[in-house]
Order: C-alpha cells, then sequence, then structure tokens
C-alpha cells in the first residue's frame, strides 16, 4: 500500500473473533448459579452487624487503656464532644450523631502526652456477645489521635455483593455493564437503600466527565484530526529511528490521556504499519519494536491525567468517600500520573530497542517523510473543521488547567466543550451512539460496589484485620500492595480491581501512619500497568491482534516491564507521592 491509500485506512477499535462468541446457556447457567453461591457465601463471611445493643469499648494507646460502655441505639443521638476521660496527661472525648446508620463513623479523640509509641499499640476494640473486633486510630495532630468506629451495617450484603459481582466481571459471562446494573437492583431489593440513592452512583459527575471525554475523541476521530497530527509529526522529526520510535510512543501515550488508550493504538498502529510498510523500512524487528512500543506507551499514557483509565477516577471518588477531606482534582492527579508517565515511556523505549536491536537507514526514513509531506500536502490538508476542534480543545485544557481560579469542575468544562462542538456541527446524534456506554455502566457500578464497601464499615472491618503488616518496611507493604493490584488486574479489567481493592486498602493508611491519598493512587495505578498478559490489556490485544507476535513473546517481553513498573510505581508512592498528597 502506497502512502495515497493511507487515508482509507480503519483506524476503528479491532476486535477479537472470541469476543463475538456468545456462550451457551449451560455456561450462563452455572456461571449465575455459582455467583449466587458466592453471594450467599459472602452475607455467611462477612462479620455481624451492630446492632442495639451495649458495647464494651477499649481505647489503647501504648500501656495506657481506657474502658466503658457505649450504648448504641437506631434513634438516640449521643450528644457531641462527650468527655469521657480527662486528666492532666489524657483526655478522651467521643462524637457521635444518629447511630446505627449505614455510613455513621463514631468517633473517639485522644489528646495524650508526646511520648513515642508504636502503631501496633494505637488501636481501639469494640466487643459484645456476637461482636469482637479492632479498630483503627490516625494521627491528625501533633498530640491528638482519632479512632474511628464505622457502624456494621449490611456487612453481608456487601461482601456477598463483592463476590458475586467480581466473578461476573471476571467470567463477563454477561456484559459487564449488566453486571454493574444488577448492584442497585440488588441494594434495592434487600432494602439496603432506595431506588434514588441506588442509582446515584451512575450519574456522578465524574461519569459525564467521561461521557464528554468520549464524545471530544469522537470528534478529533470523525475529522481525522488525531491522523492529521500524527501524519505532521512524522514529517517534521529528524530522519533517525530511534527518534521516530520515541516520537510515536509519546503520542500514543499523549492521546491515551485524553481518549482511550485502546483509541490510540487504533491510530497509531495502522499508521505506523503503513508508514513502514509504504516506505520498505522492511526490518521486521522494528516493526514489532514500534508496534509493541505504541501498545505499552498507551497502556502507560492512561496514568497520566484523571479521565485516561477508570481506575484513575474509581481511586479518587472512592478516597472522597472515605474521607471527604481528601478530593484529587483533575489538574492535581497530573502530578501523581505524569512522573509515572515520564519515567516510563524512556525505559520501555530503552528495553525495547536492547532488546530487538532493530536497524533502519537515515536515508530510508527521509524517504518516508518526504512522501508523508506529500501526501499531507495532496491529500490531507489541515482542514477548517480540524482548527475549530484544536480551538475548543485549547480552551477546554487552558480552563482545566485554571479550575482552582474558576471553580468550575472538571466535569462541566468538558459538558460545555461536548455541548460547543454539537453546536458547531463537529458532533451530530449519531455519535451518541458510538459512545461506549458499556464502560460509563461499568464504571457506575463499580463506584457504587466501592461506596457500599466503604459505607457498610466492611473496608475498616478487613483493613483492621491487616494490622500484623504494620511491623513490615513501608517500602516492602507498598510493593506487595501494587503486586496485587498487577495479579488481580491480570485476571479481571482494571476498572474491577480498582473497585475491589481501593476501598479495601484506604483503612490500611491508618495502620501505615500515611495519607490514603497514597494507598489509593498507588492501587489505581498498578491495576493499569499490565504488560505481559495478551488480554490484560486492549493495546497489548491490539498489539498481539497485529500477527507480529505470539503470546510467550509477549509474555517474555512483558513481564520484566511489569516488575520494573511495580518498581517505579512503589518508589514514586514511597518518595514523591507522599510529598504530593501532603499539599493538596
Amino acid at each position: 500500500m502506497n502512502l495515497g491509500d493511507m487515508k482509507n485506512i480503519d483506524t476503528d477499535q479491532s476486535t477479537n473473533p472470541a469476543d463475538d462468541e456468545e456462550p451457551s446457556m449451560r455456561k450462563r447457567i452455572i456461571v449465575i448459579l455459582t455467583a449466587i453461591l458466592l453471594f450467599i457465601a459472602g452475607m455467611l463471611l462477612a462479620p455481624p452487624s451492630v446492632t442495639p445493643d451495649s458495647y464494651s469499648i477499649t481505647i489503647n494507646y501504648g500501656n495506657q487503656q481506657f474502658n466503658f460502655q457505649l450504648n448504641i441505639s437506631e434513634t438516640v443521638s449521643t450528644p457531641s464532644n462527650l468527655i469521657l476521660v480527662q486528666s492532666d496527661s489524657y483526655n478522651l472525648s467521643y462524637y457521635a450523631v444518629q447511630p446505627y446508620a449505614v455510613g455513621q463513623v463514631i468517633k473517639f479523640d485522644l489528646v495524650v502526652p508526646d511520648d513515642p509509641v508504636d502503631s501496633s499499640e494505637i488501636y481501639g476494640r469494640i466487643k459484645s456477645a456476637n461482636l469482637n473486633y479492632s479498630f483503627l486510630a490516625e494521627k491528625i495532630s501533633s498530640d491528638t489521635y482519632r479512632y474511628s468506629f464505622k457502624i456494621l451495617t449490611n456487612t453481608g450484603i456487601a461482601l456477598g455483593l463483592l463476590f458475586a459481582i467480581a466473578f461476573l466481571w471476571l467470567t463477563e459471562v454477561i456484559p459487564l455493564a449488566a453486571s454493574s446494573l444488577l448492584i442497585p437492583v440488588i441494594l434495592v431489593l434487600f432494602k439496603v437503600q432506595d431506588a434514588t440513592t441506588a442509582l446515584e452512583p451512575f450519574a456522578e459527575p465524574i461519569i459525564f466527565l467521561f461521557l464528554a471525554g468520549f464524545l471530544m475523541a469522537e470528534a478529533m476521530h470523525r475529522t481525522k484530526l488525531d491522523q492529521a497530527i500524527s501524519y505532521r509529526l512524522f514529517s517534521l522529526i529528524p530522519p533517525d529511528g530511534k527518534i521516530l520510535l520515541i516520537a510515536l510512543m509519546s503520542l500514543s501515550a499523549f492521546f491515551s490521556m485524553f481518549m482511550s488508550n485502546t483509541a490510540a493504538v487504533a491510530i497509531l498502529v495502522p499508521l505506523s504499519l503503513q508508514l513502514l510498510k509504504g516506505a520498505d523500512l522492511g526490518d521486521a524487528k522494528y516493526r514489532k519494536t514500534t508496534v509493541l512500543g505504541i501498545a505499552y506507551a498507551a497502556t502507560v499514557g492512561g496514568i497520566g491525567s484523571l479521565i485516561g483509565t477508570p481506575p484513575n477516577i474509581i481511586a479518587t471518588e472512592l478516597l472522597r468517600e472515605f474521607n471527604p477531606d481528601y478530593e484529587i482534582t483533575f489538574v492535581q492527579w497530573f502530578l501523581f500520573g505524569l512522573p509515572v508517565v515520564i519515567l516510563m515511556v524512556p525505559i520501555i523505549f530503552i528495553y525495547l530497542w536492547f532488546r530487538f536491536k532493530p536497524e533502519v537507514s537515515h536515508q530510508v526514513i527521509r524517504h518516508a517523510q518526504l512522501e508523508t509531506r506529500r501526501f499531507i500536502k495532496e491529500e490531507l490538508p489541515f482542514t477548517l473543521d480540524q482548527k475549530i476542534i484544536s480551538a475548543i480543545f485549547l480552551l477546554t485544557f487552558g480552563l482545566w488547567l485554571t479550575s482552582s481560579f474558576h471553580g468550575i469542575s472538571a466535569g462541566i468544562i468538558a459538558l460545555m466543550a461536548a455541548v460547543l462542538l454539537f453546536f458547531v456541527g463537529q458532533l451530530q446524534q449519531s455519535d451518541l451512539n458510538v459512545i461506549n456506554w458499556n464502560a460509563l455502566l461499568t464504571f457506575g457500578g463499580g463506584l457504587s460496589l466501592g461506596a457500599l464497601i466503604i459505607q457498610t464499615g466492611l473496608a475498616d472491618y478487613i483493613g483492621s484485620r491487616a494490622v500484623i503488616i504494620a511491623d513490615f518496611p513501608l517500602i516492602i507493604i507498598l510493593f506487595i500492595l501494587s503486586l496485587i493490584g498487577l495479579i488481580l488486574t491480570a485476571f479481571a479489567s482494571n476498572t474491577a480491581s480498582a473497585v475491589i481493592l481501593v476501598p479495601i486498602v484506604l483503612p490500611l493508611s491508618y495502620i501505615l501512619g500515611i495519607s490514603p491519598v497514597i494507598l489509593a493512587v498507588l492501587v489505581a495505578i498498578a491495576s493499569s500497568v499490565d504488560f505481559a498478559i495478551v488480554i490484560g490489556t486492549p493495546p497489548t490485544m491490539m498489539a498481539y491482534s497485529t500477527g507480529l507476535f505470539n503470546t510467550q513473546e509477549i509474555f517474555r517481553i512483558g513481564i520484566v516491564l511489569d516488575f520494573v513498573g511495580l518498581i517505579v510505581i512503589t518508589l514514586l508512592s514511597w518518595s514523591l507521592f507522599g510529598f504530593v498528597a501532603g499539599i493538596i
């Protein structure tokens, strides 16, 4: 194919033939029955809900222990700031409003002398005839610890749903969106929430940020602005194989920050293959290096911005649900995501280059560039439509960066841009039909399930079981958590991995004495870093679909990058992320 045929290249997402195979009715029935059994198992294994009763409360701080009785009622409110213990050295106060409600937190604030005490000796315990477990403490000032006990309510439903939905997401015997829509159905049928509350997560402002992002990406695609940018970049770079590869990878990472990584690969892989083929860049090793480099860069690029991949937003929303004091804005996410992209893209480039050792002539690349410039001039001029979309994108990005000044949320800014694209004719009604509604509904279900795990107290309960890890070095704990995220995302989608892990790891911040922001970001990013499993991420699957690789080859190449990625994420979480978390 010559360059003149490039305008006919189909850059839509390639599909895996296996995806088109409908599961048999027998398989559907087996999976659904298994999900029901898992739901029942979760209900049986969950900690018992707190019921109106008198509970023994113990507050431990070093060798000090404070004991008292706590009466929990469904209707009676407890006065604020009730002083339980007061002395020259210690002051313990109790605060709660309307106990025995979903999401209700009972707080014990202990003012203590400035003495060093091991974190494993700072905890509380609640005990009754059918309930006995520890709860965690957070240092909120130089001399004050807050022991937080979240009322355990509907924990059986929460754990049952976690088991069942995770299994349905893993098997995909029914669409991910259908599994997600099952969550509000169960919550209403079991009278955990009313219909309005159960459906609220599906209309979170962050969902509309994703929706508007999809629409803006579609406008870019339909006007071939993405191709115009890619071709012009290729025609302008120095005629060097290394520079060409790093340029394509950088462009792939950049596109993935603001559109799906699948779309980025769907644009750049066919384009690069035709450029290489049309210009007789015949080195097969260079083609393989380029295709895999683009795919891996797209996977990493999604980490860079808040809308780059669903786990980013899952983490920020569940973090806000866990503690409203922690809220990561669109701009603030760059402080976490961009360092990962800036480090990982060059690492991937260097690794792939030395792994394949491709050889490409400068003269051949120069010839390809001349052909590309001719093609741009004759077939792909910069149109008025592309200029309009570029201006709207720049305006949108500028508003995102200055949101701290004007106070307009990122979601509303994105919706304004989408509506403006409709007004100027760059989006049509038909474009709404190509939106990835499956992803949006799955995302809403993920927010609903994650919030339920936090609100019912199940996350705190599971977190309190992990107190044994408090004695491990922090950097080892961070590596283990990121490894769990990577392993889980090899079997489930990165969205499902984040939904399952983020609520569970957030309470660990109390044990570890670090900001919950660090753990939320760590797990979200680790859920998106998978290079070894072909079906692990859509970009890797699309690289495999070119026919240049087999699954074993991709695994051998990608497993090295998996562990390099884990090390990079762990080191950033241990150092830079802690600093950033302290200033947001």
